[in-house]
């Protein structure tokens, strides 16, 4: 077991590694996986989660969503132990997700604008 530093109270009080945390970081320091872009937890079945949860939701739901998410990991980020870079790039990675989603729609709404006047100009020839 190691010893890791924590926040508790506003303080940084040095403590023993749980079992549990160890055996945690030991996977990923074997799989070598990416915790912020693809999290192998995130990717069982044939689609990613995000982008089940995104096909469910309007626009406006997925921008909410997304938001918390970036809230969420900028507030927490500060209490991790092992890593908190990591959370602050998953906040980015939310971040990034939102501007994809709203390039989307503005070129889908783009898209619709475009058929509409076609629509209306072929009405002349």
């Amino acid at each position: 077991m190691t010893f890791v530093k924590s926040l508790e109270k506003g303080e940084v009080v040095e403590r023993k590694e749980s079992r549990s945390d160890y055996i945690v970081r030991k996977q990923r320091e074997a799989r070598g996986a990416d915790m912020v872009n693809s999290p192998p937890h995130y990717q069982n079945g044939s689609i990613e989660t995000i982008d089940l949860i995104e096909s469910m939701l309007t626009f406006d739901q997925f921008m909410g969503y997304c938001k918390g998410q970036v809230l969420k990991y900028m507030a927490r980020c500060e209490y991790k132990t092992d890593c908190p870079s990591e959370d602050l790039k998953k906040g980015q990675w939310y971040l990034h997700r939102m501007i994809k989603a709203v390039d989307n729609e503005i070129n889908a709404t783009r898209n619709e604008l475009s058929k509409e006047r076609y629509k209306q100009l072929s009405m002349f020839e």
